[in-house]
């Protein structure tokens, strides 16, 4: 199928493989990507391949190939916010991979590392020690044999091309104490509890990410949209936004979602 930019993108939900609908991306035309790739631990995402299962080499070069593409389509102020675990490609062979080679990666393609934040998952934010997450891990019980920490964080790499600052002004919607909060490199809030997605994140993730990196009317594009939390905040927020999923029912319940919030159908 051929896209035509910008009629088949801006303010749409787009059903394909990232890496061809983001062909028809111009360059240096996105302001913003928030996005959280699979993490190809074995999630089951319905998408008609076996899309969480791949080696590590094979992940690797899938990684490379999505950033490429963003890298091309970012403006040269443009930033990156990339969600990710600690460990990645756990399925298939056990050793897996950690976050450290996709930052080598992005660093190859040529991103900047700008900020390092690391969101803490728990259920009250008066009460950081509330973890979301299990009790319990596998691994040797009460022994040094093999103890393996559970895991109750992860990462978001906040990535630019070029300028570090916007080139252009703006208007900004944040407010004093979310601006403070929100410049804090820890990030406290809950995990998403709702599963119409298998791997959803909430609503607070994409919010902080794109009303401290992004001006209104902004372009936010998320390759991974899943079931549309990246577009939805987006289109609350009064940025213009892009999602691309590859599973028809997922970009189904993004477009639903959305239409509750405009009254439209896009």
């Amino acid at each position: 199928m051929i896209y035509k930019y910008p009629d088949d993108f801006i303010n749409k939900i787009m059903c394909g493989d990232c890496l061809e609908v983001m062909k028809y991306i111009p360059n240096s035309s996105i302001d913003l990507v928030v996005t959280s790739p699979p993490y190809n631990i074995g999630i089951d995402y319905k998408s008609g391949w076996d899309s969480d299962r791949l080696t590590i080499i094979q992940y690797k070069e899938f990684s490379k190939k999505y950033m490429e593409t963003i890298y091309r389509i970012i403006k040269q102020d443009g930033r990156f916010c990339l969600n990710i675990g600690y460990r990645l490609c756990t399925i298939v062979e056990r050793s897996g991979m950690d976050y450290i080679e996709i930052l080598n990666i992005a660093k190859e393609i040529g991103f900047k590392l700008r900020e390092t934040i690391v969101w803490i998952k728990t259920r009250e934010r008066e009460n950081p020690q509330s973890f979301c997450g299990a009790n319990t891990a596998w691994g040797s019980w009460l022994s040094a044999s093999n103890p393996i920490c559970r895991s109750f964080f992860e990462f978001i790499f906040i990535f630019y091309k070029e300028h570090i600052g916007k080139q252009s002004k703006g208007e900004s919607t944040m407010t004093k104490k979310e601006f403070i909060e929100y410049t804090q490199n820890a990030w406290y809030f809950s995990a998403e509890t709702n599963r119409l997605h298998p791997a959803p994140f909430p609503k607070e993730l994409p919010m902080r990410c794109i009303k401290l990196l992004s001006y209104k009317d902004d372009i936010v594009l998320d390759p991974f949209v899943g079931w549309g939390t990246t577009a939805v905040v987006a289109k609350e927020l009064y940025r213009q936004y892009i999602g691309i999923d590859n599973n028809s029912d997922y970009c189904e319940i993004a477009r639903k979602r959305i239409n509750s919030i405009t009254g439209k159908l896009f």
